[in-house]
């Protein structure tokens, strides 16, 4: 199996870019493609582009400006859509790409590490992918700097309609390090 495995940190200091832990880790996803040769590539850009069509692709890329260099330049969406149309819009064509090339021959993994610092627009996305795009979503968290109201206490709680598993991991002691 030839999988793809990325991941991204949250940063208490980035709350205010929201996607750029995504951004990272699919970049570095796009990287990883490339990386395979020009017959991957080609096979990649033609699934997402069959995916999620040319004029929403520039949504995609926009995102993750890395893409350009896999599914080429896109022309603008002319959708004119406003409000939670937009959003909506957003996370479709997100968790098609993320679907698109994650497939049984190369499932894709994210690692999503400091969850208790991300923003919200983030964590909406995130659960997107876990509830509807066939990519495993691992996430980390400190658990005592997470409030139980906090749009994340809600998500782990499973009061936002997402299935999570959890491993709760002990701090070490010091003769275990």
């Amino acid at each position: 199996c030839h999988g793809y495995f990325v991941d991204g940190k949250f940063d208490q200091m980035q709350k205010a870019r929201p996607y750029s832990t995504f951004r990272t880790a699919f970049g570095d996803l796009c990287e990883m493609i490339l990386a395979r040769g020009d017959e991957t590539t080609s096979m990649i850009s033609n699934i997402i582009i069959r995916a999620v069509g040319r004029s929403v692709g520039s949504i995609t890329s926009e995102i993750i400006p890395n893409l350009v260099k896999i599914i080429g330049p896109q022309p603008p969406d002319s959708t004119n859509l406003v409000g939670h149309e937009v959003q909506n819009r957003f996370n479709y064509v997100m968790r098609t790409f993320v679907s698109a090339i994650s497939q049984p021959e190369h499932p894709v993994v994210i690692f999503l590490d400091d969850l208790q610092w991300a923003d919200e627009a983030s964590l909406n996305l995130m659960r997107t992918l876990v509830m509807k795009s066939s990519a495993m979503i691992v996430g980390s968290y400190r658990e005592d700097e997470v409030s139980p109201d906090s749009f994340l206490g809600k998500l782990l709680r499973g009061e936002e309609a997402i299935n999570v598993s959890q491993i709760r991991v002990q701090p070490l002691d010091k003769s275990a390090v």
